[in-house]
């Protein structure tokens, strides 16, 4: 998920219409959240706040857009998120908040998440049908998710002789795994794993990687998480918790926000080298 402070400072003047900025701007906030699916899809949550009367505020908002364009510049529209007659809901202290998603029309999903700082989001209003406030340059990072369980392995058929925990006899491991890329070389995770991890169960977790092959097959490593001698967090009730950044040496970023389900994360343990549990990443909600 994007998220971007929306200010009427951040406005970039167009010739083609008024826009709130300059020292006689009105003071609108807001913020925006913007989630990509990657499977065509767009979603949004913008709140507004501030004067939104047509006589002395920016008057009520009618348009709301993804613009492609730097820092400075005024740029094309990317996505229409809202239009006319889309309506804001409205709660007490004022606030309005659009909502809703659109279809990625144009296909711009892959662009926006490697380099978020091209795309600027703005809301229009009718005083100031150029917009009324916006985003320019908002560094973004998005999330990725998975359910962990060995049910869910994929024997490497490169490897035969390493076990992986699936089948009749499979071991109950369970866990989940939330995955942040920054876009600026780092990928970080959040791995939660329960289970037997003694020598009569899948043996101590040594290992956690993203692999690359889409559900069903097994795939190379493209990104190194944890590896000896890192070690997990336990909590009370025996919960493994491993969490840190790794280097995104080879660039996965991109092409994991461009095409999410061909990439798993596996954890592999003593017993179970091939992988003690698995899940296919989809992208966070």
């Amino acid at each position: 998920m994007l998220e971007a402070d929306l200010r009427g400072s951040n406005e970039v003047s167009d010739p083609a219409a008024a826009v709130n900025n300059g020292p006689d701007a009105n003071d609108i906030s807001s913020t925006a959240h913007i989630t990509l699916d990657m499977m065509g899809q767009v979603c949004y949550d913008i709140t507004v706040t501030g004067d939104l009367s047509e006589s002395n505020g920016v008057g009520p908002i009618t348009r709301g857009h993804i613009h492609q364009g730097p820092q400075g510049v005024a740029g094309p529209i990317a996505v229409a998120l809202f239009e006319p007659p889309a309506g804001p809901t409205f709660q007490s202290d004022g606030t309005v908040e659009f909502t809703g998603c659109v279809p990625d029309a144009n296909g711009v999903s892959g662009a926006i998440a490697a380099a978020p700082d091209q795309f600027y989001v703005n809301v229009h209003s009718t005083r100031y049908p150029g917009g009324s406030t916006a985003s320019m340059g908002d560094d973004g990072a998005l999330a990725f998710v998975t359910n962990l369980s060995g049910s869910s392995e994929v024997a490497d058929p490169a490897s035969p002789d390493l076990p992986v925990n699936n089948g009749d006899n499979a071991f109950d491991i369970n866990g989940s795994a939330r995955i942040t890329v920054d876009f600026k070389g780092k990928i970080c995770y959040d791995i939660m794993l329960t289970g037997d991890f003694t020598s009569k169960g899948v043996g101590a977790i040594t290992d956690g990687h993203i692999h690359k092959a889409p559900e069903g097959q097994s795939g190379p490593v493209v990104v190194e998480l944890f590896s000896p001698p890192t070690l997990p967090s336990t909590a009370p009730d025996g919960t493994l918790t491993f969490s840190g950044c790794a280097e995104d040496k080879d660039d996965v970023s991109t092409e994991l926000a461009a095409d999410t389900r061909s990439y798993y994360v596996n954890v592999h343990s003593k017993e179970y080298p091939g992988g003690a549990a698995r899940g296919q990443l989809f992208a966070a909600n």
